[in-house]
């Protein structure tokens, strides 16, 4: 049974005929959408094989498993920063995490864009 991609769809290591992928995906047209790390072959035909692999179990799995493995020391320091600068919420999460002392704060930033009101009540 082959599943069905969903949006996201990461090709993240390759050997030989083998692949690892990160996707969103559902096994059936009527099934649960979920997260999933999974092992694929290509078979003589081309077509692709799953094999075995994991579902997230909660929707904070996959954001906890990116933290172990940087905590870890994987990945390149500038690839991933290069990802996260990409990110809407990058400045403000940067301002946060060094503070006013630190020599990459961004000052220009307003204090209203840091903490929204609306989104607090």
């Amino acid at each position: 049974m082959k599943p069905i991609m969903l949006g996201i769809d990461e090709i993240f290591e390759e050997r030989g005929n083998q692949f690892s992928r990160f996707e969103k995906i559902k096994w059936s047209e009527d099934g649960k959408e979920c997260l999933d790390v999974r092992r694929y072959t290509m078979d003589e035909s081309n077509e692709e094989v799953p094999l075995k692999g994991m579902t997230f179990l909660t929707p904070e799995g996959p954001g906890e498993l990116a933290k172990a493995i940087i905590k870890n020391g994987f990945g390149d320091t500038e690839d991933l920063l290069d990802i996260l600068h990409q990110r809407e919420d990058f400045s403000i999460s940067l301002n946060k995490v060094v503070g006013p002392e630190s020599n990459h704060y961004d000052h220009t930033l307003q204090m209203e864009d840091m903490f929204k009101p609306k989104e607090v009540i």
